[in-house]
């Protein structure tokens, strides 16, 4: 644990104002900057302009993705846009920044002086963030859906962290779950865990899904595997861009998609903030920063 520095959260959903309360908490001095849109912040939180967050901080956190458009901080509650340019990178300079799946951009405009460290590139992280994600997409199934999960038939397409979680979760859940990967590993895996295995270019038209859940992070649906569906099930994208089916597929053979990003900020931004909180805490022990 990190105590009595300086930190500047900037930018960023509801995780971040978990991170700055789990680091207040700790001990430490925090200053956030675009959240004066919303109300939910922590009364012992205080809200400063840019320049003061950062000129006042040991360490600058950016969230998670740290931009959406490749042109501005992610920072939905900012009543003002915050740019990634040469003015924020020259504010930057002789800091330790912190940010999550960091924009190229930032990283293009960013002085040698900086230390920028990504800490979504790790996999404890990812890891941790597994099971709230898994969590969220049960939650949309029962927004979504209108039978319970127990007896419903699934398909979860990848069984890497997010798939293993998942497709446990709902078969726990009394789901009939069925589970589809191209990686060899992950379906010795899945087989080791008794999941019925199917490969998406030989599906059986007499297995009817009730949904799919995509965790694979490419097109891995055609116009082949797409007519094998029957009936039509809503799939949830839960793969971050470009996801498994694009939406011209998706609308040519009329499948819903739910894109399904940011699980863990939407629905558990507390556990979300605090592993963000914690894993910062590791970089800087494990780098001496």
């Amino acid at each position: 644990m990190v105590l009595k520095k300086k930190f500047g959260i900037i930018g960023g959903d509801l995780r971040q104002i978990y991170v700055a309360e789990k680091l207040r908490r700790d001990g430490n001095k925090v200053e956030i900057c675009g959240f004066d849109s919303t109300k939910k912040c922590h009364p012992n939180l205080k809200i400063s302009s840019l320049s003061k967050v950062v000129s006042s901080s040991d360490y600058i956190i950016f969230p998670v993705p740290v931009s959406r458009d490749e042109a501005h901080i992610n920072a939905p509650f900012s009543a003002m846009p915050i740019l990634i340019d040469e003015s924020l990178a020259s504010m930057l300079k002789n800091k330790v920044v912190f940010g999550g799946i960091i924009s190229p951009l930032m990283e293009r405009v960013k002085h040698s002086e900086v230390c920028l460290n990504d800490y979504y590139n790790r996999e404890d992280i990812m890891v941790l963030n597994a099971v709230p994600t898994a969590e969220g997409a049960v939650k949309l199934v029962l927004e979504e859906s209108i039978c319970t999960i127990s007896g419903s038939n699934f398909l979860v397409v990848g069984y890497g962290r997010i798939g293993k979680v998942l497709a446990k979760l709902l078969k726990n859940m009394g789901a009939r779950v069925t589970v589809s990967s191209r990686n060899f590993k992950e379906i010795a895996w899945a087989k080791i865990e008794n999941f019925e295995i199917v490969n998406l270019s030989t599906i059986n038209c007499s297995l009817k899904f009730d949904m799919v859940f995509n965790t694979v992070p490419a097109p891995i649906f055609n116009c082949e595997n797409l007519s094998l569906f029957d009936p039509k099930p809503l799939i949830i994208e839960l793969a971050s861009p470009p996801g498994g089916i694009s939406k011209d597929l998706a609308k040519k053979f009329d499948i819903k998609v739910i894109p399904a990003p940011g699980l863990p900020g939407k629905y558990f931004p507390q556990t979300a903030g605090e592993i963000i909180a914690k894993t910062i805490y590791k970089i800087i022990q494990e780098e001496n920063l």
